[in-house]
């Protein structure tokens, strides 16, 4: 013989048994949850038929709950604030005023991208509550609950969407400290191989530039690219760190505009080759194959296109 747990439950009949109890009747019921009387009472006869125990004491003028009703109302209460409250996270989760984003990108990108980008959304997406995860290790989509990510890695698992954004516009800078201690032309590409250059120590490749003109000019009468290899004593394998050697006037250096926009503004760094494109990454936004896209997925994927479309500064206009 069967016990009460081996048995299937019906939800639906678990919330009919659940509405009339809390309601006192099956005629009042009927009327909150728009339904007929007999659809309930069958519901509930269902219920007490697969329990094998009465639910209610019915008489023509009264309906009250057995022990065992009382017992069974208990659970049934938490099974329909469970509910309720998964209906909200779910509504949550298909609005995109109320709702919580997970984006991960490179740290250095993350100390740039953040601050701007939560500005933008505070306006058109008031409710959101943004986290980024900021790490220069590639985060697993289907494991990290995050939303997008932003990579410049080229190879994809054939599971996810990348989005190609454009390749990540590079400068060339120094400091005027290093500037005035170092003859040279630096502004001849060339000369580019005889100073002191900070190196990338994560791709050696990387210290070969691949500089683009501008514009035809004397010194570049047709717009094709030239390499240009770099050497240098120094070398290290995080952007921030070259960074600030470059800043302490250690040498030149080459990287990403968004990090030396700020010290080339105020004079702390020469952007020098300016009549050159530089790039490097192809960066991409990364995100799951949705089944069934939420409308928080679909503003905030607009409002990171938006984002980047709005910053064009931050890609490079060739594909050098």
């Amino acid at each position: 013989m069967k016990t009460i747990g081996e048995y299937p439950w019906n939800y639906d009949d678990l919330m009919a048994f659940h509405t009339v109890a809390r309601e006192g009747g099956f005629t009042a019921a009927a009327k909150k949850q728009n339904l007929s009387k007999a659809l309930l009472s069958k519901q509930v006869l269902r219920l007490e038929a697969q329990l094998r125990v009465q639910l209610f004491l019915r008489t023509t003028r009264s309906l009250r709950m057995t022990e065992a009703g009382q017992e069974l109302f208990k659970a049934t209460a938490q099974i329909h604030d469970l509910a309720q409250a998964a209906r909200v996270q779910l509504r949550s989760l298909a609005s995109p005023l109320e709702s919580r984003a997970r984006i991960a990108m490179p740290v250095s990108f993350g100390e740039y991208f953040g601050p701007s980008f939560l500005s933008q959304t505070q306006k058109s997406m008031p409710g959101l509550q943004l986290e980024i995860d900021a790490a220069n290790e590639v985060v697993d989509l289907f494991k990290g609950n995050v939303d997008f990510a932003l990579r410049v890695a080229e190879d994809h698992h054939p599971d996810l969407i990348a989005k190609y954004l454009g390749r990540m516009r590079d400068v060339v800078c120094a400091s005027p400290a290093f500037i005035a201690a170092n003859r040279g032309d630096y502004e001849d590409v060339h000369a580019m191989e005889r100073l002191e250059c900070i190196q990338h120590s994560m791709h050696p490749e990387w210290n070969v530039w691949n500089l683009i003109p501008r514009k035809v000019s004397k010194k570049s009468p047709a717009a094709e690219s030239i390499k240009v290899r770099t050497h240098g004593r120094l070398s290290c394998n995080q952007y921030s760190v070259i960074h600030a050697l470059c800043v302490a006037g250690k040498g030149i250096a080459r990287m990403p505009y968004y990090m030396a926009e700020h010290d080339i503004k105020q004079g702390r760094l020469v952007h020098l080759l300016e009549d050159y494109e530089i790039s490097t990454h192809r960066l991409y936004l990364v995100y799951l194959k949705p089944m069934y896209a939420t409308q928080r997925q679909e503003t905030l994927k607009r409002e990171i296109l938006e984002w980047f479309h709005s910053r064009r500064d931050v890609l490079a206009n060739s594909e050098g």
